[in-house]
């Protein structure tokens, strides 16, 4: 789900080996604040079955150390095409299986394309750009009857109107 996106805010976990049930993971675990990743290429019911006992040596992990994990949180989403599926659980709830899922600000989905993070990209600018050029339209139309009303009230020429309003709005 994201070795590519394995920069220096991710940390691999590895558990101490005075702790016989940790010792041997058979997938990288990866946290971040209180975010954990477990990552893992299955391709077999075997690969299936070590992601499994990972799911729960992390379970346990946690009960251990009173954190434990919202389970209605967790989401297992499957990458590339010609994927089996499996179903994964933990503290005997099925995991939520999403195609899609926003994380640290990046939108990944199933695919791996970047198409939806940019579509989101586009429409947030888009607001943005809405909000300025809507309030700045405020902005120069309040200018634009001020200077009329200066002119027209005082007789005024435009390089006084001009500078007058740029007092004004600084």
């Amino acid at each position: 789900m994201g070795m590519g996106f394995a920069p220096t805010w991710l940390r691999q976990v590895s558990p101490p080996a005075s702790q016989n049930h940790f010792n041997h993971w058979a997938y990288p675990v990866y946290k971040f604040a209180d975010d954990t990743k477990l990552l893992g290429k299955v391709s077999s019911a075997e690969g299936r079955d070590l992601l499994q006992q990972d799911l729960q040596h992390l379970t346990d992990w946690s009960a251990k150390w009173q954190m434990p994990f919202n389970t209605a949180k967790c989401k297992v989403m499957h990458l590339g095409r010609g994927n089996e599926e499996f179903h994964y659980f933990m503290n005997g709830h099925q995991l939520a299986t999403v195609t899609e899922e926003r994380d640290l600000g990046v939108q990944l989905t199933s695919d791996m394309k970047p198409s939806r993070q940019c579509q989101l990209a586009y429409s947030t600018a888009s607001k943005v750009l809405f909000l300025i050029r809507h309030s700045s339209f405020h902005i120069i139309q309040e200018n634009f009857y001020f200077q009329r009303l200066l002119t027209r009230c005082r007789g005024l020429d435009n390089e006084s109107v001009n500078f007058i309003c740029s007092k004004v709005y600084v």
